[in-house]
């Protein structure tokens, strides 16, 4: 009786994917699998934080050799992106577990939960850093040895060009269109906004190393790197926590109009009405869509449910479930 009740209950749990090809059968590929799309973010973000971490350590040392608060902040930021590597890592290992009976939506959203740590601890290192370039323009206490600076600078130039190929380039053995990769996953986007941050403030460095090589006397460029370009980072991270914020307070995605899916919809003359359209995001790259149809009293409700479903996936993009509830129009009374 057990084993009966717990096969019951897993069928329960078989996703609504799974259901629609079983009906329709494997005609139409309504939501493709993600399976291979976040294996090859994993294997990204994996060779990512190898580089990175070995570019950290060299950072490190050139900043504590050159003096330079500028390579320490950005050595600081290899060392959060490291960390938002690991975090967008485990979220994504996490973001594939199947469904459970206590978790019926599954983990996508661990990924989403991953790149909000990430980016709340860029700001939070960012801040620290900003104090510390402050304290510089007050004190002007500091000697720099510029070559050493550039050397270490360029070095992390290099670096973070070649992280940020990784994580943009498109994976061509999974067949990525533009779609996917222009909504790829958040964890991917998070990792890659702190590689972008990164190259933009390796650029400051660069530029304030070249600065104070020539002339010594303008070592101030250091701090004035630091600030300059935390703020710029912070700026670069409003993007994606748009994103979050837009996910967790389960909005509507921003590429698909509530419009075209009521069109779509009545697209079916046998329905009159649409009421209770909720579109969700699960991830930016998995949406969740439920509606109540009306149908005229003539229709056939299992045949417009099976049109209807077959339309949304056919025409709105990256539909993971939809959920119809198909209602009769009340007859008029005589």
């Amino acid at each position: 009786m057990t084993t009966e009740n717990q096969r019951y209950s897993d069928d329960m749990l078989t996703s609504h994917r799974s259901y629609v090809n079983s009906v329709y059968g494997t005609k139409y590929q309504y939501c493709p699998s993600s399976e291979s799309i976040r294996k090859g973010n994993k294997k990204r973000l994996i060779i990512a934080s190898l580089l990175c971490l070995m570019f950290m350590l060299a950072e490190i040392v050139g900043g504590i050799l050159s003096n330079s608060l500028a390579l320490m902040t950005d050595a600081a930021h290899l060392l959060t992106d490291f960390g938002a590597f690991l975090v967008s890592l485990t979220s994504l290992f996490i973001a594939g577990k199947k469904r459970t009976r206590t978790m019926t939506f599954g983990y996508h959203r661990a990924e989403v939960i991953g790149a909000l740590i990430s980016i709340l601890s860029i700001w939070l290192l960012t801040g620290i850093l900003f104090y510390a370039a402050i304290q510089r323009f007050i004190s002007l206490d500091f000697e720099i040895d510029a070559t050493i600076m550039l050397i270490v600078a360029a070095i992390g130039m290099f670096a973070n060009i070649v992280l940020a190929l990784i994580l943009l380039f498109p994976d061509t053995s999974n067949n990525e269109n533009k779609s996917v990769r222009n909504r790829r996953s958040m964890a991917l986007r998070s990792a890659y906004i702190h590689v972008l941050g990164d190259l933009v403030h390796t650029t400051g460095v660069l530029i304030a190393s070249l600065i104070i090589y020539f002339s010594p006397e303008l070592k101030i460029a250091d701090p004035i790197c630091t600030v300059t370009f935390s703020i710029i980072i912070l700026v670069t991270t409003l993007t994606i926590l748009k994103d979050i914020v837009l996910v967790l307070m389960e909005g509507v995605p921003k590429h698909i109009s509530f419009t075209e899916v009521r069109n779509v919809l009545f697209s079916l003359p046998e329905i009159s009405q649409v009421h209770d359209l909720r579109m969700w995001s699960l991830t930016l790259e998995k949406v969740a869509l439920s509606a109540h149809i009306v149908i005229k009293s003539d229709g056939n409700s299992a045949e417009v449910l099976k049109k209807a479903t077959a339309l949304i996936y056919e025409n709105i993009p990256d539909i993971y479930e939809v959920t119809l509830q198909v209602e009769e129009e009340p007859e008029e009374s005589l």
